[in-house]
């Protein structure tokens, strides 16, 4: 799979992407990206899955640019390898296993059960050198290994997510809520029978599909790295920037330089349009009603 954050229509072809769930299951609310019918199961359309894709992508690489992190979540068999594999790979954290109650909304909890977990590590690595007795090991060891399965996706988050990027938003509605409580911008795809109106940036996609989830996350893993890299490399410019100003103070206080006055515009920004829909639709479909 190519190591660029972007995403070509062909790729969501071949990942089955446009593939809905059946007509009788779905969500009137996504009936502006449905295409039509096929068979009895919805066809998305996949010109606003690019766009909605293009979107979600920007708004990655902009966080994590600014070392913010992205939060992986879904923790159905199809999703969990998948999305732990990208979020490992990109150096993000991710949530797999079970979402905790509080996992957002009680970080200081959460935390304190991180807290734990080292220290269980800790005691792990110097029990041979320290008098336990087997019950103590076997108890700690137990305690140690439910908090791995937990906890390990977010051990190393440090402070909560700038955005999550959600496989299945049905199954993790209490992630979504708690998210969408702290104002944690959602990023998910959305299959027919989800409501967009629970995310902020929803990708019209088929979520169940190992193919096309692992399409999704790949790509937005990527856009993590490349936000990362640029955020790194303005952290080593930094130091650099900090003497030059320091050089230029002295410069002015010594009469060496003119002082300047510094008037900063904001810029108006506009969302960009929705293209509409084309006939031209990759796949051939009978229109829905």
């Amino acid at each position: 799979m190519s190591e660029s954050s972007a995403i070509t229509m062909r790729q969501m072809i071949q990942a089955g992407a446009h593939f809905g769930h059946r007509v009788s299951r779905w969500n009137p609310k996504m009936k502006p990206y449905i295409y039509g019918a096929r068979n009895g199961i919805y066809i998305l359309n996949l010109e606003s899955s690019y766009y909605q894709y293009e979107r979600a992508r920007e708004f990655v690489a902009k966080i994590t640019g600014e070392g913010r992190k992205l939060l992986f979540v879904g923790t159905k068999s199809a999703a969990a390898e998948i999305l732990q594999t990208q979020a490992q790979r990109s150096n993000q954290p991710w949530v797999t296993h079970r979402w905790l109650g509080g996992t957002l909304t009680n970080w200081s909890t959460i935390r304190q059960s991180i807290e734990k977990l080292r220290r269980l590590e800790k005691l792990t690595e110097e029990a041979s050198a320290k008098n336990y007795t087997k019950k103590e090991l076997l108890q700690n060891e137990r305690q140690r290994m439910k908090l791995e399965r937990n906890l390990s996706g977010i051990k190393e988050m440090g402070r909560l997510p700038g955005a999550m990027f959600v496989v299945d938003i049905n199954r993790e509605a209490i992630a979504v809520a708690e998210a969408r409580r702290l104002g944690i911008p959602v990023i998910a795809l959305l299959d027919t029978n989800c409501d967009p109106d629970q995310v902020d940036y929803g990708i019209p996609a088929n979520d169940d599909a190992f193919k096309s989830i692992e399409l999704f996350a790949a790509a937005l893993a990527n856009a993590c790295i490349e936000g990362a890299a640029k955020y790194k490399e303005e952290q080593a410019r930094k130091p650099k920037q900090k003497e030059g100003q320091v050089a230029a103070a002295d410069d002015r206080q010594d009469g060496k330089g003119p002082e300047v006055e510094v008037i900063h515009s904001g810029a108006r920004r506009g969302a960009p349009e929705k293209p509409e829909a084309s006939s031209d639709d990759p796949v051939a479909v009978e229109e829905s009603n």
